[in-house]
């Protein structure tokens, strides 16, 4: 009899131990994954905030490049004005054209940055976004049995750490919206596209 009860006994535990491993091994997988995924996360979104940086950059010397050809459109026009000669002023006047034409194609790239730097952000946002909601869910379903056993105690807290990983996530969020403000700012600078003054655009039909 002593020995029947012995036996139920060890195979009771050892049907609760493989009940509970049944329990703990998604736990732990899901803690894996979460790592893996956070990781993989992080690195991109910290790779979209270089690239941001780089376009910050460009679109500065780009931005820097269009105000000097604007002040030389300026003298250009004021120079033209004083003209007589229409020799000279059909140099001019070809001259005053190509800056004109290169000032709208720099505004063009310039566009283009901003809308390449929001499509960068928005993935960012996005990445964030689910990666919080996953972490959110995993912390919740983890804490309930942090309390009763060792090994998920072990767990929740592999779960912590990746909690940390996560804050430098949203920092690098963070960082990339003061950038996107910065890339605003530069965005309401820019004075309107100079155009060819009509009588440029005269002379230069006279000389077609």
């Amino acid at each position: 009899m002593f020995f029947s009860v012995v036996d139920a006994s060890i195979q009771r535990l050892q049907s609760l131990h493989k009940q509970w491993e049944e329990h703990r091994t998604p736990l732990i997988a899901e803690c894996e994954k979460l790592q893996q995924e956070n990781d993989t996360q992080a690195n991109e979104s910290l790779k979209k905030v270089e690239d941001i940086r780089a376009l910050r950059e460009k679109m500065k010397e780009v931005a820097e490049e269009t105000k000097g050809k604007e002040e030389s459109y300026k003298q250009l026009v004021e120079d033209y004005k004083t003209l007589t000669r229409d020799l000279n002023r059909s140099a001019y006047t070809r001259r005053i054209m190509e800056i004109v034409g290169n000032i709208r194609k720099q505004k063009e790239d310039i566009e283009k940055i901003l809308i390449e730097t929001r499509s960068l952000q928005k993935e960012i946002n996005k990445a964030s976004g689910k990666l919080n909601r996953t972490f959110t869910a995993t912390d919740e379903m983890i804490f309930k049995d942090a309390k009763k056993d060792e090994s998920v105690r072990k767990a929740y807290k592999f779960l912590a750490s990746l909690h940390e990983s996560f804050d430098q996530l949203i920092k690098t969020v963070e960082d990339t919206g003061s950038i996107m403000r910065e890339i605003r700012d530069l965005e309401d600078q820019e004075p309107p596209t100079p155009t060819v003054p009509p009588e440029c655009v005269k002379e230069y039909l006279k000389g077609k």
